[in-house]
């Protein structure tokens, strides 16, 4: 095998910011999708996310069908984001009978049962963060999460979080160093999905390692 190259979108979304920082932490290079050298037998690219960028640089028939490159798509989306299982599966398998991807992963087991794409686990870096001391816990729990009607008893309304269920104070969102002190100050991540599917949320559990 030759190169593992991570390939990521020129738009930046936040939801992919400790993604690609595990990238970086574990060492492995990073270009931006419409760099891939797709003609390269020896390299393999992991494209995360997956969107318009992709089908746009890939947008050559007979680019896609004759690739050399190894072409992965590690999903890391939730099937409702698709409009449910069955088209979450139909749409990533017409991405690879049409010659997009070789191969697409996810970190989910039982998804991957389900879907029939390959199972592989995310795991994380110690260089993503530190636990902090119990000591200086102040918050019960974070989570760190966008509203949904899954997780609405987590908010007073859509846009505010609440600060305290049942006594136990709660951390409110944020990014960067005021997410870092406040995972630091808090006992437990509580992961609430946001919708119906069972399944984990890879990144987020990175995250709380």
């Amino acid at each position: 095998m030759g190169d593992i190259i991570f390939a990521r979108t020129r738009y930046a979304y936040d939801s992919y910011t400790d993604y690609y920082k595990l990238v970086q932490l574990s060492g492995f290079p990073i270009c931006y999708i419409d760099e891939m050298d797709v003609a390269d037998p020896n390299n393999l690219y992991i494209v995360s996310p997956m969107n318009g960028e992709m089908l746009d640089f890939m947008s050559d028939e007979n680019k896609r069908n004759n690739h050399k490159a190894t072409l992965i798509q590690w999903n890391l989306e939730r099937p409702s984001g698709s409009n449910g299982m069955q088209q979450y599966i139909n749409d990533n398998k017409k991405l690879l009978h049409q010659d997009y991807f070789d191969m697409i992963i996810v970190s989910d087991h039982v998804l991957a049962q389900q879907s029939g794409f390959v199972y592989v686990p995310m795991g994380s870096h110690e260089g993503l963060g530190y636990p902090g001391d119990y000591q200086d816990k102040f918050y019960d729990f974070i989570h760190l999460s966008c509203y949904s009607s899954n997780r609405s008893w987590l908010f007073k309304d859509p846009s505010t979080p609440k600060e305290e269920i049942d006594g136990l104070k709660i951390a409110t969102n944020g990014w960067g160093e005021e997410r870092h002190q406040r995972l630091l100050r808090s006992r437990f991540m509580v992961n609430v999905h946001q919708d119906e599917y069972m399944f984990i949320e890879p990144i987020r559990f990175s995250l709380a390692i």
